[in-house]
């Protein structure tokens, strides 16, 4: 669906949340705030430093919100002293943190460029977009087989049914966001067929029991 609001980023700090989401319309992207704290919790004991405030946007625009993303925090790069970690890391692993944005942060990645610029290498645009492409084909690829989850499928499956439609669904429907805005499923087609069996089983089971209940009535 390309109207569906889809987690783009997520934050710790719910005021820079709040910034970026403010140069989101300013760019002309619609946008909603997913925030932790407006959800009860009945444990009371709801921990700050856990809490996320995720901005969520169509996949149509996540490569213009990226641009938004990376001209911010460009702008705070300049703001950062020496004493920062990154000045330690070696040129390898600075091209690490480029070929690899999502686990690093926004911050990480504008400033590895920086660093690595101040000492001599010239990194531009195809040559990140060459990181971004092979980063999206990494993450493209589905989880390995879950045999567990797939063995438990059937035996819920097959004891009762319900459960087991939940592990099916898991496993037929189950997607990951991708950096560009794009999903790919979570596991393996062979995994989707077995989360696809299961549901057939579940279902089978859930009728069986149903009827075997009403026949005595009759």
């Amino acid at each position: 669906m390309t109207n569906e609001l889809l987690t783009f980023q997520k934050f710790k700090d719910p005021d820079i949340a709040r910034d970026i989401a403010e140069k989101l319309k300013q760019a002309g992207i619609l946008y909603e705030l997913d925030d932790d704290a407006k959800f009860f919790d009945a444990s009371f004991a709801h921990d700050p430093m856990q809490q996320e405030t995720r901005i969520k946007i169509r996949s149509s625009d996540f490569l213009k919100a990226n641009q938004v993303l990376d001209d911010y925090y460009r702008m705070q790069v300049d703001q950062i002293g020496a004493d920062h970690y990154l000045f330690a890391f070696s040129d390898t692993e600075l091209m690490d943190i480029l070929s690899k944005p999502d686990e690093w942060g926004r911050l990480d990645f504008q400033l590895a460029q920086k660093i690595l610029h101040d000492r001599g290498y010239t990194i531009d645009n195809n040559t990140l977009e060459t990181f971004r492409e092979k980063r999206i084909n990494e993450l493209s690829k589905p989880e390995q087989s879950q045999i567990l989850l797939i063995i438990t499928g059937y035996i819920s499956a097959l004891l009762g049914g319900l459960f087991g439609l939940v592990v099916g669904w898991i496993l037929t429907h189950s997607k990951r966001t991708l950096p560009d805005g794009s999903q790919a499923y979570t596991y393996s087609q062979g995994d989707r067929l077995h989360g696809r069996i299961i549901s057939g089983i579940s279902l089978l089971v859930i009728i069986v029991v149903l009827f075997l209940k009403v026949i005595p009535r009759f």
